[in-house]
């Protein structure tokens, strides 16, 4: 889309800016990158941190591939009643390095949101819960795929593996949908 409109020489700055105090301002994050390689790092976020997602349209629930925003991760990393403006601001400054340089994804953001999906109670409702299950997922995908060892988590039905974890995690789908029939 935008990429046709812009010419390849072009600089794009990313600049993030903080308001200390009224009249005060401060640069919290700075980088310029080519048009190439900025745009070449979103879709790489793009795909590396793509899950299915629940996505509500028209009272029809629907589950689309996607990668999850800064909004959707700090909302699944931190409960939204607990969010102050401090919160959300230190963990986008802690998410956009991941997603314009390319960085691995912090792994205590990993753990929180891994830990909050796995306290299914701890939501009001199953459709909160599938949608935070869905960006940790996506979270777990792009933390793995950016390890130096980097390893694929493909969307689908992997037949051939044996591990322990993922054979518990498939007895675990099969209860959830016997108990939703």
């Amino acid at each position: 889309g935008y990429a046709a409109s812009l010419d390849h020489a072009d600089q794009i700055v990313v600049m993030g800016l903080d308001s200390a105090t009224r009249g005060r301002m401060a640069v919290s994050y700075y980088q310029e990158f080519s048009l190439s390689d900025y745009l070449d790092r979103i879709e790489r976020w793009h795909a590396e941190f793509a899950w299915f997602q629940r996505v509500s349209d028209e009272g029809a629930v629907k589950w689309l591939p996607r990668a999850p925003s800064v909004h959707a991760v700090w909302e699944a990393v931190y409960n939204a009643p607990a969010l102050t403006d401090a919160l959300k601001k230190s963990v986008v400054q802690r998410i956009l390095p991941c997603i314009t340089e390319a960085r691995p994804f912090p792994v205590d953001l990993l753990r929180l949101a891994l830990h909050r999906a796995s306290n299914r109670s701890g939501y009001k409702s199953d459709a909160q819960w599938e949608r935070n299950l869905g960006i940790t997922c996506a979270l777990y995908r792009g933390y793995s795929h950016r390890q130096p060892n980097g390893q694929e988590h493909l969307m689908a039905l992997e037949t051939d593996n044996r591990s322990r974890d993922y054979l518990y995690g498939r007895l675990l789908a099969i209860a959830e949908q016997a108990k939703g029939s």
